[in-house]
C-alpha cells in the first residue's frame, strides 16, 4: 500500500463513520469510483491528466461558449502570444471515461489557443502580477502549454481570477494573517496562488479521494510549510494549538462541525455544492457560514441537472442567512454559465 492509499483509507474510514448528511452523494459515489481507478492505474503522478479533467479543467472547441467569450475579452486588447501558444506532444489525457480526449490536431490546437487566451485575460487584471511570478507547477503531469517559455494553465488563470474576487470585494479591510477555507477544493489549486501572494493559512474540507491528493500535492508544493494531516479528532481543543500553527490543515466534511465559531476569516466553495443532495447543500451553507467571520465566496452553475441524485440545483438554492450582505453577484465573464457570488458578514453580527 502506497503512503496515498494509507491516506485514502484512513479519510474513507474517518468519514464512514459520520452522519448520513455527510456521506457522499450517488453523484460523488459514482465519480470516486471513477477517480480511484484512475489512480490505480496512473497514480499520482499524472493525477492532473485524469482525475483533474472531472474538476475545473476545460476541453472546450471552437465555438463554446468560454472560448467565444474569452474572443471577444481580446479583441479589447489584441496581441499574437495566446495565438502563438500550443499543447506540446504527448497529451493523453482521460476525462470521465474518454481516453486521449485530445486525439485530433485541431482539439489540441484550440486548447493551446484557449488557455493562451485565457492566461491573457487573466494577466490583464492580475494587479499583483502573480502570473508574472508564478507557472503551473509539474507535480502532477499537466498538459504542457507554454508562455513565452513559462507553463501555464487554465487552473492557474482561473485560480487567479477566484482569487481577486475573492479580495477586492468588501467594506472592510480583511484580517491578517488571513485564514481561507475551502469545501471541495480538488487538488488545492487555489491555494497555491493564494499562499504565494498572501502567505495565507488554508484549511482544506473535501472527501476522499481528493482530499488525500491535495493534502500530497500541497505538501510537496510547499515542503517548508507546517502541515496539519488528516486526523480523527473528537474536539477542537485536542488540536487547536497544532492547528493554530499550521499553514495548511485538511479535513473531511463532518469534521466542520468540530470547529468554533468565526474560526477562519473566508469560505470558499467552487463548483462542487451543486453534486450534491438538497439537504447537503443547505446543511454546509449554514457550516461555512458559522464558521466564516468575514467573506464567503461562491462560484456555482446557474443551473445543473444532477441526474445521480434526481435533483436539480438552481441559483435560488445558494440562500445565505441575514446576517450576510451581497458584495459581488455575477456572472462570469469567462464561463458565463456560472455566477460568482461574494458575501460580506454584516458589522452588527
Amino acid at each position: 500500500m502506497t503512503a496515498l492509499d494509507a491516506d485514502i483509507a484512513a479519510m474513507t474510514a474517518g468519514l464512514a463513520a459520520a452522519a448520513p448528511i455527510y456521506q457522499p452523494s450517488r453523484f460523488w459515489a459514482e465519480l470516486n469510483r471513477t477517480h480511484l481507478d484512475q489512480l490505480q492505474r496512473l497514480g499520482f503522478a499524472n493525477f492532473k491528466r485524469t482525475v483533474n479533467q472531472t474538476y475545473f479543467n476545460w476541453l472546450p472547441r471552437w465555438r463554446d461558449n468560454q472560448f467565444r467569450a474569452l474572443r471577444r475579452h481580446w479583441r479589447r486588447r489584441p496581441g499574437l502570444q495566446p495565438w502563438r501558444c500550443r499543447l506540446a506532444p504527448a497529451p493523453e489525457l482521460e476525462r470521465f471515461d474518454e481516453r486521449d480526449a485530445l486525439r485530433s490536431a485541431w482539439a489540441r490546437r484550440c486548447y493551446g489557443w484557449f488557455v493562451g487566451l485565457l492566461w491573457a485575460h487573466a494577466r490583464a487584471g492580475d494587479r499583483l502580477r502573480l502570473l508574472d511570478r508564478l507557472a503551473e507547477p509539474e507535480l502532477g503531469n499537466p498538459l504542457r502549454v507554454r508562455w513565452r517559455g513559462r507553463l501555464i494553465s487554465q487552473d492557474l488563470a482561473n485560480s487567479v481570477r477566484e482569487l481577486y474576487a475573492l479580495l477586492d470585494h468588501g467594506r472592510r479591510a480583511l484580517p491578517e494573517p488571513l485564514v481561507v477555507a475551502e469545501l471541495g477544493a480538488g487538488y488545492g489549486r487555489l491555494h497555491h496562488p493564494l499562499h504565494h501572494a498572501l502567505r495565507c493559512r488554508s484549511w482544506i474540507f473535501d472527501i476522499p479521494p481528493a482530499l488525500a491528493i491535495a493534502q500530497r500535492y500541497l505538501g510537496e508544493l510547499f515542503p517548508a510549510a507546517r502541515v496539519f494531516r488528516f486526523r480523527a479528532f473528537r474536539r477542537h481543543a485536542d488540536v487547536a494549538a497544532e492547528l493554530a500553527h499550521s499553514d495548511f490543515a485538511f479535513f473531511t466534511p463532518d469534521q466542520l462541525e468540530l470547529l468554533p465559531d468565526r474560526a477562519v476569516h473566508c469560505f470558499v466553495n467552487i463548483s462542487s455544492l451543486h453534486e450534491m443532495r438538497s439537504d447537503q447543500i443547505a446543511h454546509l451553507l449554514l457550516q461555512m457560514q458559522r464558521l466564516c467571520s468575514e467573506r464567503i465566496y461562491l462560484k456555482q452553475w446557474l443551473r445543473s441537472d444532477n441526474r445521480a441524485d434526481g435533483i436539480v440545483v438552481e441559483r435560488a438554492d445558494y440562500r445565505l442567512g441575514p446576517d450576510w450582505r451581497i458584495v459581488l453577484d455575477r456572472k462570469d465573464d469567462v464561463q458565463d454559465r456560472f455566477f460568482e457570488l461574494v458575501a460580506e458578514r454584516s458589522a452588527r453580527a
